[in-house]
């Protein structure tokens, strides 16, 4: 990681993905003291997430961005920078609802969250630590990954952009939560750092994988283990991530392009967005509308390219 970059992050890293613009094969569109992240495939440049930029200088960095690159699209981008493309000539649609924990209220009981704690009960032979990254073998990761993909249909792709990809080194300000049965490892969750002027205000839940043999509520514990600690430390909160096209009937921009987008995501996306919505319902966070952008009206050719890049090998 650069050094602009990194301070960049530091300061403006608000957005969930923000961390993720760290992953490899990310490039950079920097203006002042802040940047775009973006992928790029032959003439088709992707963009992750809101600028990592003072908001001020978001519309003079969007015009400069627009007059370098033409064939471009945004995802998982906030209503404000949504506002700033349309105003450039873009077309906007929404992704879905990012689920944000206000820590500070956020509180569990039978009477407000009865199915997390039946989860909990559950997986009370579950024992959760945190560690380090290098405190885990590579193997024991692997082997997890492994079966968890197993269980999601047998995909071997590497899953880049929206969903970044593992590092088998030590990553800064990353929280890395570790579930045992016993002696066995077997689910972990990373937590990626969101930053404010500097600081660690929340985190995102990140990658999470557990062995699907493993007794269920592993992965509701791993969350409200990493919770409480985040509690106890005094920060804001924590993002659950995007249910992509919840409640997407409430929307009335293109109409005619929300069933593609759908079958798209739904049906040529291999990691299932299926049940999303319902499992974070159960956490009682905040919802905030999150969208996608592109140069074309009718972007077919831009979300198959899309697709591709996500599932590089």
């Amino acid at each position: 990681m650069s050094s602009f970059v990194q301070l960049a992050l530091k300061n403006y890293g608000l957005h969930a993905l923000s961390y993720a613009t760290l992953q490899p094969h990310c490039q950079y569109f920097s203006f002042k003291d802040g940047y775009l992240a973006y992928f790029q495939l032959s003439n088709l440049v992707c963009v992750l997430g809101d600028p990592v930029a003072d908001k001020a200088d978001w519309p003079a960095l969007i015009s400069s961005f627009l007059t370098t690159f033409d064939q471009v699209s945004f995802y998982y981008i906030s209503a404000r920078f949504a506002c700033f493309l349309r105003q450039q000539g873009l077309y906007i649609t929404p992704f879905g609802q990012e689920h944000r924990l206000m820590l500070n209220k956020w509180t569990l009981s039978w009477n407000k969250t009865p199915y997390l704690k039946r989860q909990l009960s559950k997986a009370r032979s579950i024992r959760v630590i945190e560690g380090r990254r290098l405190d885990v073998l590579d193997s024991d990761l692997r082997f997890i990954d492994e079966e968890w993909l197993k269980h999601r249909g047998g995909i071997t792709h590497k899953h880049i952009f929206l969903t970044r990809p593992l590092s088998y080194i030590d990553e800064v300000d990353v929280r890395f939560f570790l579930a045992y049965q016993g002696k066995q490892l077997v689910a972990y969750r990373l937590f990626d750092p969101m930053y404010r002027d500097g600081s660690i205000y929340g985190y995102y839940a990140s990658i999470c994988r557990y062995l699907p043999h493993c007794c269920s509520g592993v992965a509701t514990t791993l969350l409200v283990s990493a919770f409480s600690s985040f509690k106890s430390e005094g920060l804001f909160t924590v993002s659950l991530g995007l249910s992509p096209f919840e409640h997407l009937s409430l929307w009335r921009g293109l109409p005619l392009l929300n069933p593609f987008f759908i079958s798209f995501f739904y049906l040529g996306y291999p990691l299932s967005f299926r049940g999303l919505a319902t499992y974070k319902n159960h956490f009682r966070a905040q919802k905030i509308w999150r969208y996608m952008a592109f140069s074309s009206v009718f972007p077919v050719g831009t979300l198959w390219k899309t697709k591709r890049m996500m599932l590089s090998d």
